[in-house]
């Protein structure tokens, strides 16, 4: 079944498939159906995580139970009205639109056993207050939880191994939000206009700027900074009260009108509150810091479908 498969390099903005012949990868692209603007990232290439790695044939049972459809251990659509949604165990995952636009749902509650989320499966289901995830979820598909506006937290399992594009975007009510350091695959603006959210943290593999992390998020009090990060304009950041870096050396600062750069001491970054204070400072004048020696890619459009 299609929405039962992950796909790697769609477009960022509208999810649709590459039509480039031959494809090429580390290079811009112009999405001809939307018009997104992307770049495609380095670790999609053919040397690279394959689907079945991350989620494995799905063969489970099929049957119907208290208005949940299931066909082949996927949840494939919902035929019940109760606002309290606890999913039967047997589910192996969350069906494509399975739940989408269902406004009358106040909780969610999926079983232990159950692999990944796929695309849309609850977005727009602006009822929803409280989502247990199972201990067992290996990837959370684009756009998944998008649109949930009365969420108020989310305890992300460790077992996530990838996320897809704006997996809690529009979460307004969402204060807390925490993907595993170690996770393989995250994609971008995964809480963007969650304008509630207190703390957040940047996983390893995110190997970007981190601007694309806090639109909108004017909340925010605590941020953890993975290693993989390789800038950040510190404007953002000039109200937090706890920065913690995962990899405090060789940061250096950088002004927009001004061509010197200062290397910044690591031991300013290693406490969180010193860090925090360190970017109020920096914020006045428009100071990015980098570090040149990261990589840098755009491994944040990886998509989950």
């Amino acid at each position: 079944m299609e929405e039962n498969t992950m796909t790697f390099g769609d477009c960022p903005f509208c999810s649709r498939p590459f039509i480039f012949y031959p494809k090429s990868y580390d290079s811009f692209r112009v999405c001809p159906i939307c018009g997104g603007h992307f770049y495609v990232g380095e670790l999609i290439k053919g040397s690279g995580v394959t689907e079945r790695e991350l989620v494995p044939d799905l063969c489970g049972e099929s049957f119907t139970k208290d208005g949940f459809v299931v066909e082949n251990g996927v949840l494939v659509r919902y035929e019940g009205a109760s606002q309290d949604i606890k999913i039967p165990s047997g589910v192996l995952a969350i069906g494509k639109c399975a739940f989408k636009g269902n406004t009358s749902i106040k909780s969610v509650d999926i079983p232990n056993g159950a692999l990944y989320v796929c695309k849309s499966a609850f977005e727009g289901c602006e009822g929803i207050r409280t989502l247990r995830l199972p201990d067992t979820l290996l990837a959370i598909a684009n756009n998944a939880f998008f649109g949930l506006r009365r969420l108020l937290a989310v305890n992300i399992p460790s077992s996530l191994v990838a996320s897809g594009y704006a997996t809690f975007q529009d979460c307004h009510n969402l204060s807390s939000l925490h993907f595993p350091m170690d996770m393989r695959y995250l994609g971008g603006s995964p809480c963007r206009y969650c304008r509630s959210l207190k703390s957040t943290s940047v996983p390893n593999c995110v190997t970007d700027d981190m601007d694309i992390w806090l639109t909108d998020v004017t909340m925010l009090e605590r941020l953890v900074v993975g290693k993989g990060v390789h800038s950040i304009r510190t404007t953002w950041l000039g109200f937090l009260k706890e920065i913690e870096f995962l990899e405090p050396n060789g940061w250096r600062t950088r002004r927009d009108d001004i061509k010197d750069e200062e290397e910044l001491d690591p031991d300013e970054l290693k406490s969180p509150k010193r860090a925090a204070r360190l970017f109020f400072r920096l914020s006045k004048t428009n100071t990015i810091i980098y570090r040149p020696d990261a990589k840098q890619s755009f491994d944040y459009h990886m998509i989950i479908e």
